[in-house]
């Protein structure tokens, strides 16, 4: 007789069956368990990608906007001061009255 015939595991005694059942389901529980957790994990981590790629997109996005207002401001600018080039060198009168002295529009 083992230990465990002593101790009343013997595979004649019906509760030696249910037992092993008992632990059979328990270790499939563990075992679905642990499954579970394997999924929630690999979720998890497939989720934590896609928000990464997500972020990197929106990153993306904003800097494009920001570049562009950034442009829009240059373009102003640029505009803006070939006017005002246009003005001094074109429509002045004083780049008429330099002219005249022999003074350059650019020398204002």
């Amino acid at each position: 007789m083992n230990l465990l015939e002593s101790a009343g595991f013997a595979h004649s005694n019906p509760y030696y069956a249910v037992k092993l059942f008992n632990k059979e389901r328990l270790l499939a529980t563990e075992s679905a368990q642990v499954d579970l957790d394997v999924r929630g994990l690999e979720e998890r981590i497939s989720g934590s990608k896609r928000q990464k790629e997500e972020a990197r997109m929106e990153c993306a996005a904003v800097e494009r906007h920001e570049s562009r207002n950034e442009l829009e401001t240059i373009r102003f600018s640029y505009s803006d001061q070939i006017a005002k080039e246009e003005d001094i060198t074109i429509g002045s009168p004083h780049s008429h009255s330099l002219a005249a002295k022999g003074g350059s529009p650019n020398s204002l």
